[in-house]
């Protein structure tokens, strides 16, 4: 037969001899061996009951390019599972490959379905060529750091990916950019120890490519270079990189991988589209010498257009490509993408000089140059029939209704043309919302009812519709692990005594207080900081945390340039309390982090208000003292960890564990007592307001202020700061950059009584207190309500039943020693490998809304059951409060 290929399909066969003269297939003659009834089964069976197409031809409309790519993925499936159809015997073609490339990657790589995408890949972003662009712009803009580091990431220096990733930190923290990576690298000695080889390492192949000896250090531009002098520097650079061998080692790893996702000698084969690239570019400008700034554009410009040929790297794929592009005569299936109007056929181009008018008068003069429009159309035509005939036993067209962009398109002519050939062949609906009983893959069942019904224990019944149309190798557990719901299971104990603790024969955990609040907001957070170790990257910025660090640095200065003249807080008046803090901040911001505060304009005028607001702080501080016995006597006060004022608080959890307590707390005020033990106030500096809460205290959310207490409460604690016994009197919070409330009136804010009286109210210290040491605390005579320490109370004397944090001594004991207790119960928990997402809702308010890990949970707020907190009950010590 003429058409031999096509005998055991006859729809095929009459589709390809009637393209160019269509003639409907029932109207054909029946003579011998010719198109015998089969033809008509075959129509008849376009869609049987379940979905399951079996004729030689179907065409399907859907709702989107997207929805298209389901199709296609899900009828391959059927095809490879029920009619034993290999992959690389199936091909997906479209008329431009690039609308329809990653829809159909990401299609078919969530349902499995090897590919090959049959295109010329672009090397711009190669990592040789980011290297080769990169060396050009470090010299060119000054050095920067995404410059640096997007050179150091191409894997291609001698540098190894751990050294890489420590250097950014580094130098994201320290500021290290521009000139200062010619020259040693200053800061604390084991830092410098660290990174000064590394530094040298990565300068040695830039020096080369520059053309500078190891030893120097000169940093100017080099004189113009033209294109022959610029291409020999790059080869140099690649020599002494040693690039042709390492793109051969990343050639090697890729063939020995056990999925392999690049084409075999891809990466050597970049180097040569490079050095024919560098052939061409020394004859184009080999006398046109150039700054190195200008070259920039023109090497961007040839490196953004080179390609490379993608060869296969796997036998068994569908093959995925243009219709004019690729080419595989051994196709049994065809699914041709993407039949719509002005997308195939392709709309023609506008013409560049002649419009179709002006070529037909060009033609009647004797002047033939063609016409571009007809050779389109009939080009366009052609395709179509190539794609239409390439398979030999099945074709699909399909087209969508809408764009990705929810725009309305028509079919194209094509699908019109083939229902002229076969007027009975019907035209499929696609819905891509799958039935369960219809699921082919395990992906499809996460957008179904039925089955989170079964996966919540609501249906036991469903299972049976889902596995017949899976494949073999999927079970119930594979489903179950596909649907990505987070896991409340506790850790081993044994596990998490490993991770959280470096010992073996007495596990002891090693942490602070915000540690063990962040746990008591949520376990997992816990987890995430202290057990994974994820840390945010610090950067040479001035955030919140280092405006922060300032402040307590300015204010330890002031307290040890007291200590240093044998002065107290109290021997100062306010205007020179603020004087000698203004002095000291402005020596702080020259030696704060390197220059920091010095490091942009922007930061010299924060560092200036904040030297403003220090001083109006530590000024409102002295005046307090006139009616406050009690005596700054430490500031920045370590306990626990490499050199402590005060021993660690320890907290022994069971036989063999045990919870450390490290800090550091911010400032400690003495009243000595004749007699009795001292009274101790701690002091933690915030730079803004924060207010204790009833409720969080209770159920530990809320713990500094009161392990501050217990860490002074411990019997060694007095040695260090001039006190042979503490007692705890109180904990206060006092922000440091105070909101002074609006006035009425211009006169009013101006008026300087009522200035003082809103300074003071904007310093007010906010706390838990003995309420048994408030006559040391406040010394005015007859108040009732607090100035310097938030604090109300009743004509009796006792505190307002709203003042909870105001406390008899039994009730301040039992808030002292429930804080142990709490911190107990978390260390156990902690070791017992307790890591659930389970954050808690006071009010509308989360822990989750000012979460650094929420990236890492990825909690639906919508749906997340949030841990109610306990209402806070003291019992009989409640019982003396008086309304």
């Amino acid at each position: 037969s003429k058409h031999g290929r096509f005998q055991q399909n006859h729809m095929l066969k009459w589709l390809e001899s009637k393209w160019t003269r269509p003639m409907a297939m029932d109207a054909m003659p029946v003579d011998e061996g010719s198109l015998n009834p089969i033809s008509q089964m075959e129509l008849s069976l376009s869609e049987a009951p379940d979905g399951n197409h079996t004729a030689a031809i179907e065409m399907a409309a859907c709702q989107s390019p997207e929805a298209e790519s389901i199709y296609v993925a899900r009828r391959i499936l059927r095809q490879i599972r029920e009619e034993g159809m290999r992959f690389n015997q199936t091909a997906v073609l479209v008329r431009s490959l690039p609308a329809y490339q990653e829809i159909i990657r990401h299609t078919f790589d969530r349902y499995g379905i090897p590919c090959f995408i049959d295109h010329r890949e672009s090397v711009a972003h190669h990592p040789l060529v980011e290297l080769t662009r990169c060396v050009l712009r470090l010299p060119a803009f000054g050095w920067t750091h995404d410059d640096w580091f997007t050179y150091l990431k191409t894997g291609l220096t001698d540098l190894i990916e751990a050294e890489i990733d420590d250097l950014e930190n580094a130098a994201i923290e320290r500021g290290w950019r521009g000139l200062r990576w010619w020259n040693p690298l200053k800061g604390p000695e084991d830092l410098v120890n660290r990174f000064e080889p590394i530094r040298r390492k990565l300068l040695k192949p830039i020096k080369t490519f520059l053309g500078k000896s190891d030893h120097d250090s000169e940093t100017k531009m080099p004189l113009p270079w033209n294109g022959i002098q610029l291409a020999a520097a790059f080869r140099k650079l690649w020599k002494t990189l040693n690039i042709e061998y390492r793109l051969e080692t990343w050639d090697e790893s890729a063939f020995h991988s056990p999925k392999p996702n690049i084409q075999d000698g891809f990466h050597i084969r970049v180097l040569e589209v490079l050095e024919a690239w560098l052939l061409n570019f020394e004859l184009a400008f080999a006398e046109t010498p150039l700054p190195i700034r200008e070259w920039i554009p023109i090497v961007d410009a040839g490196l953004n257009n080179l390609t490379v040929g993608v060869i296969p790297p796997a036998i068994d794929q569908v093959l995925v490509g243009a219709i004019d592009r690729s080419r595989n005569p051994d196709l049994k299936s065809t699914y041709l993408m993407g039949l719509n109007e002005s997308v195939f056929p392709a709309k023609p181009t506008a013409p560049m000089v002649f419009d179709e008018l002006e070529r037909l008068q060009l033609e009647n003069a004797g002047v033939h140059i063609g016409s571009r429009y007809r050779t389109q159309l009939a080009t366009e035509r052609f395709l179509g029939y190539i794609g239409c005939t390439r398979a030999t036993e099945h074709l699909t067209l399909s087209y969508a209704l809408n764009t990705s962009e929810g725009k309305a398109q028509a079919p194209s002519v094509f699908i019109q043309h083939v229902k002229r050939i076969f007027p009975q062949l019907k035209i499929h609906s696609f819905n891509e919302r799958i039935d369960l009983s219809a699921a082919l893959h395990e992906r499809e069942l996460l957008i179904s009812p039925e089955f989170w019904r079964w996966k919540k224990g609501q249906s036991e019944a469903v299972l049976s519709q889902i596995l017949p149309n899976m494949d073999s190798r999927i079970t119930l557990s594979s489903i179950s692990q596909h649907t990505g719901k987070a896991t409340n299971q506790p850790l081993n104990g044994v596990i998490a005594r490993h991770l959280y603790s470096e010992s073996r024969t007495s596990p002891t955990l090693y942490t602070s207080v915000s540690r063990i609040e962040a746990f008591a907001e949520c376990p997992f957070r816990f987890f995430v900081q202290s057990g994974l170790k994820t840390e945010e990257r610090m950067a040479f910025e001035l955030d919140a945390r280092r405006l922060g660090s300032f402040q307590h640095a300015a204010l330890e200065a002031f307290h040890m340039a007291l200590e240093d003249e044998g002065l107290r807080w109290r021997d100062l008046t306010p205007s020179q309390a603020r004087e000698l803090m203004e002095q000291i901040t402005s020596q702080t911001m020259k030696d704060f982090h390197e220059g920091l505060m010095e490091d942009k304009p922007v930061n010299r005028v924060t560092a200036s208000a904040l030297s403003q607001a220090l001083g109006t702080f530590v000024a409102v501080i002295v005046e307090w003292m006139s009616h406050y016995t009690f005596e700054p006597i430490g500031v920045e006060v370590a306990f626990g960890g490499k050199e402590p004022q005060i021993p660690a608080w320890e907290i022994q959890l069971s036989d063999d564990t045990k919870m450390v307590f490290n800090g550091i707390i911010d400032r400690v005020d003495l009243c000595t007592r004749e007699g009795q033990s001292s009274w101790a106030i701690v002091i933690d500096y915030k730079s803004g307001k924060k207010k204790p809460d009833e409720i969080l205290s209770w159920n530990g959310v809320q713990l500094q202020l009161p392990v501050y207490l217990n860490v002074l409460r411990q019997p060694d604690a007095g040695a260090s700061i001039e006190a042979k016994h503490i007692q705890p009197a109180g904990a206060f919070f006092t922000t440091l950059r105070a909101k002074h409330e609006g006035k009425s009136s211009r006169k009013e804010a101006l008026d300087p009584d009522t200035s003082i009286d809103s300074m003071r109210k904007a310093y007010q210290h906010v706390g838990c207190f003995d309420i048994s040491a408030l006559d040391a605390m406040d010394q005015r005579e007859g108040a009732n309500r607090g100035e310097q320490f938030q604090y109300q109370l009743n004509k009796n004397g006792a505190p307002r039943k709203t003042n909870w944090h105001v406390m008899s001594p039994a009730k301040f004991d039992h808030f002292l020693y429930r804080t142990r207790d709490l911190l107990k119960e978390f260390g156990q928990r902690i070791f017992e490998g307790d890591l659930s997402i389970a954050p808690y809702q006071q009010s509308q308010q989360t822990p989750c809304q000012k979460c650094d890990y929420a990236s890492v949970c990825r909690i639906d707020p919508w749906t997340q059951q949030w841990r109610q907190l306990e209402p806070a009950c003291y019992g009989e010590f409640n019982d003396g409060k008086e309304a």
